[in-house]
């Protein structure tokens, strides 16, 4: 949106390229818009974004997907070594849901939360998973389909040859797969359904969290969510309401 677009302008940050919905959207995309929600939209158009940068993006042969709710704990490069010595053009990475939480029939058993693509054979599966998006992609389990991620349980099928799926599961962790993996396993962790509610109220979720997972991976992560809203607050960005420093004990 435009307040997230001015930030970022004025911000001035040395990594940092901003784009604009609107150089993204075309007019297949606007005519969809208008009967999605919020949240189906913007999974409508993770692929015609990575898209866009691919095409766009001068000197750019690869490019990684990452979601907002997604923090890093250690350095991912054991990650793109894996998919540089398959040989493949995509990465994508399982649930791996606990036995207990499996949601594969619904959910899909791939989440859209790290994925890679390379230009060429890369943008075959990328070209097919936005026609897909497209024409469907809505907030429930339809006919084998949720959102833009149930998509993704084809590709190791219907793109063999190109796709790569992480071997070392336990790298991606969230909620999901609290239970199954120890926590510092993890080079990433998704942090799924932690919501800010108030000054003084942060849900975690509906998932059971082990207490080591708290203490060793959702703590570091409030920090920086404090830190980062205590920035926002001093430019009068983040909404008044929200005190990073009253955030409730966990």
């Amino acid at each position: 949106d435009e307040t997230t677009y001015n930030f970022f302008e004025k911000s001035d940050l040395k990594y940092i390229r901003i784009i604009k919905l609107k150089d993204i959207e075309n007019n297949e995309l606007l005519k969809v818009k208008i009967n999605r929600t919020r949240t189906e939209y913007l999974w409508t158009i993770t692929s015609f974004c990575i898209d866009y940068v691919l095409n766009n993006c001068i000197n750019t042969d690869r490019i990684t997907y990452v979601d907002a709710d997604i923090f890093f704990f250690k350095n991912p490069k054991c990650i793109f070594d894996e998919f540089e010595r398959s040989k493949k053009d995509v990465l994508i990475t399982k649930h791996s849901y606990s036995p207990e939480l499996d949601l594969s029939n619904t959910s899909g058993q791939f989440c859209v939360q790290f994925i890679i693509f390379k230009k060429g054979n890369g943008q075959i599966v990328l070209n097919d998973w936005k026609k897909s998006c497209l024409n469907w992609c809505y907030a429930k389990f339809e006919d084998g389909k949720f959102g833009d991620q149930m998509y993704l349980d084809e590709w190791p099928i219907k793109f063999k040859s190109y796709t790569h799926v992480l071997q070392r599961e336990s790298f991606a962790m969230g909620p999901w797969n609290v239970l199954r993996y120890p926590f510092s396993d993890a080079i990433f962790f998704h942090f799924h359904g932690l919501k800010i509610i108030n000054q003084k109220l942060l849900f975690l979720g509906l998932y059971n969290i082990p207490r080591a997972t708290i203490d060793n991976l959702y703590k570091p992560y409030i920090k920086e969510l404090k830190n980062n809203i205590k920035n926002l607050n001093a430019q009068n960005i983040y909404p008044s309401d929200i005190n990073p420093l009253q955030f409730t004990k966990i």
